[in-house]
């Protein structure tokens, strides 16, 4: 992964730069997996996702204009469309993503179980509360930049926000307070 963009890579890229494409996939790929990933919880559906994404990148760089949205949002908003199409032709099959252990075999136990439970209840919310609380939450996208991929208004941004979080107090209390309602989850490493 690349650590910063070269700041003329995207205008090179918007040129036909097939070079300059290859560094700005490398600078967000990872970045819109996890996107990807939070959204479908399913390998198959995420490769083909954020494949699609780059695709639809290149190929519609012509109708992206730097002056009314960074190359992220924009990005995001290729990837959150694909994400929709998706979830409305099949429910997803919950596929868990594990983070990188860092503290040992106690915590990585300990972390895999609390990031199953979290994605448990982040797949329960609605597809746009969902994706709401993955932008602003995981991606570290803002309010007004959400809005914009979600093609909705900041009030509006807002709103999906305080009822995915509502709803994912819920579920996490209840399952808290009753672990044996929920039903094990695969463990299956997402890459």
């Amino acid at each position: 992964m690349v650590k910063e963009l070269d700041p003329q890579a995207v205008k090179k890229m918007l040129a036909g730069n097939a070079d300059a494409f290859h560094q700005v996939l490398d600078f967000h790929m990872e970045t819109v997996s996890r996107y990807v990933q939070r959204m479908t919880y399913n390998r198959a559906d995420t490769e083909d996702i954020v494949q699609e994404t780059f695709l639809r990148l290149w190929s519609t760089r012509h109708r992206y204009d730097p002056a009314k949205a960074k190359l992220t949002t924009w990005i995001h908003k290729i990837a959150h469309n694909l994400c929709v199409d998706s979830l409305r032709v099949s429910k997803p099959e919950l596929r868990i993503i594990e983070e990188p252990a860092t503290n040992g075999p106690d915590s990585d136990y300990d972390q895999r179980s609390q990031s199953q439970i979290v994605a448990q209840a982040l797949s329960q919310l609605p597809e746009r509360q969902r994706s709401a609380v993955v932008m602003c939450h995981y991606q570290g996208l803002s309010n007004r930049e959400a809005a914009e991929i979600i093609d909705v208004s900041i009030d509006a941004l807002e709103s999906l926000l305080s009822r995915g979080r509502k709803q994912l107090k819920k579920t996490l209390e209840v399952q808290i307070s009753h672990p044996t309602k929920w039903e094990p989850l695969s463990t299956e490493r997402i890459k």
